[in-house]
């Protein structure tokens, strides 16, 4: 114990002996601390907070069966029958939009990732 009380006293004479370094030790750690905030918020705001959609808990998924393939239970909805969805549909759902799930490979110098990725309507995204 006595030994860090030792190097705390010598650190705290060599800032007073040079307050500039001092002056730039404290501005380092400002900057350092600010932008940990700032990018911890942002990845907050991005990746762990659900997407604020009108209505949440009345957003369902809509799957479509194809009963001539085998082992296929849900399947993606067909264009055609999205639209006819849509007409008919009236005074059911207050709207249909389309979205679709897929993978694409990365490829680089350093390596081979598959990504996954979705394809939205412009109308998805209430703006």
């Amino acid at each position: 114990m006595s030994r860090l009380i030792l190097d705390a006293r010598l650190a705290v004479r060599g800032l007073v002996k040079r307050p500039g370094s001092g002056l730039v030790l404290v501005l380092t750690l400002a900057v350092g601390l600010a932008a940990n905030a700032v990018i911890f918020n942002v990845f907050d705001a991005v990746v762990l907070r659900a997407f604020d959609f009108p209505n949440l808990p009345r957003l369902v998924r809509l799957w479509e069966t194809h009963p001539h393939f085998d082992g296929i239970e849900r399947g993606n909805v067909a264009p055609a029958n999205l639209l006819d969805w849509r007409e008919q549909g009236e005074g059911v759902f207050s709207d249909l939009v389309a979205w679709e799930q897929d993978h694409l490979d990365v490829l680089t110098r350093q390596y081979d990732q598959l990504r996954e990725m979705y394809w939205e309507e412009a109308r998805f995204w209430p703006f």
